[in-house]
């Protein structure tokens, strides 16, 4: 992975101020122009940039989909620079590869903050409205949380959905055909998934808790 940032941009002063703002921060990494979202996706899988920092709407592709299509595992960091503070917008960036989600209404400081945390492999960063930002921490706590469900087999998914109803394990066996050790293994793992402690009945505290988000996974699968 080669020393070069990528900005995609249609907003050509827009772009060379960013670039200035950049070339002075990062003096050592080469800075790439681009105006539309794919002439940014070829610049990523050709040149391997350590970061683009993409626009939500440009020509051809915005800056999600350009997320999108770069192959999982990639390793060029990806920003989504915008003017849009919109709801869900932050978690759809995430969930296709985006490093963070920031609004072009914040400083060159705060924007260069925000890349060096990115390049540090500090985990995604949101930089929005507070309003939004504490609507989109929810958004990114379910998803987050979709994705620990996700990595749970039949068994386990079956066994969690019977501890949201208050079952037992011994009434969980029955309706499921196990023996009840199956069922405490099935808890067991569970717990791992979810990272909670598998002591002191935790699962069926977590399971109370988030039944409407339990009851919500039910009906996508």
């Amino acid at each position: 992975m080669d020393k070069i940032i990528v900005i995609a941009d249609d907003h050509p002063i827009f772009r060379s101020g960013l670039k200035a703002l950049l070339q002075n921060d990062m003096p050592d990494h080469k800075i790439i122009e681009v105006d539309d979202g794919l002439a940014a996706l070829e610049c990523i899988l050709t040149l391997n940039p350590a970061l683009a920092i993409l626009d939500l709407e440009m020509p051809g592709l915005g800056g999600i989909q350009v997320c999108e299509k770069v192959p999982f595992g990639h390793l060029t960091k990806m920003i989504i620079l915008t003017m849009y503070d919109l709801d869900g917008m932050v978690a759809q960036a995430k969930r296709n590869g985006a490093a963070a989600y920031v609004l072009k209404e914040h400083s060159g400081a705060e924007l260069t903050k925000v890349i060096h945390a990115v390049l540090d492999g500090k985990g995604f960063v949101f930089v929005g409205h507070q309003e939004t930002q504490n609507k989109e921490t929810k958004h990114l706590e379910d998803f987050e949380l979709l994705e620990k469900l996700n990595s749970l087999t039949t068994s386990e998914w079956n066994t969690l959905n019977l501890v949201a109803q208050n079952k037992t394990s011994k009434e969980i066996g029955e309706m499921l055909f196990v023996s009840t050790k199956s069922v405490e293994n099935y808890r067991s793992r569970v717990c791992k998934k979810l990272e909670l402690d598998a002591k002191n009945n935790s699962l069926l505290t977590w399971a109370l808790a988030h039944q409407e988000i339990i009851r919500k996974y039910k009906k996508l699968i």
